[in-house]
């Protein structure tokens, strides 16, 4: 499972932004990125809502990648990460099966 951190970092390595930049799109201060940077944790709904936009991912996939690293419970924790493991195979199974305009690929 990714981190709130490692998609922070994705945003960094691909779109070549400065952490400035980056707290300003995401809507932190640049101390909590940095805080986020240097010690991890986690940010809100919104925050992750828009990470997910940046790099083009699925909001819901970010979100509750975000929820599970805030959970402190760990058979909440373990729910999350079982609802993202659910969305990402259903994901690719939709993926492998479309071709282009939502065609069936041939299995031949």
């Amino acid at each position: 499972m990714k981190l709130c951190i490692d998609y922070l970092r994705e945003i960094e390595r691909e779109k070549g932004w400065t952490p400035y930049r980056i707290a300003k799109e995401v809507g932190l201060t640049h101390s909590r990125l940095y805080q986020l940077f240097n010690d991890g944790g986690t940010y809100n709904d919104d925050t992750a809502y828009r990470v997910a936009k940046i790099l083009g991912e699925d909001p819901a996939m970010v979100m509750a990648a975000a929820q599970a690293e805030r959970s402190k419970n760990p058979e909440v924790k373990a729910t999350w990460e079982a609802l993202l493991e659910k969305i990402s195979k259903g994901f690719d199974l939709l993926i492998s099966g479309a071709g282009p305009r939502g065609t069936r690929l041939s299995t031949c």
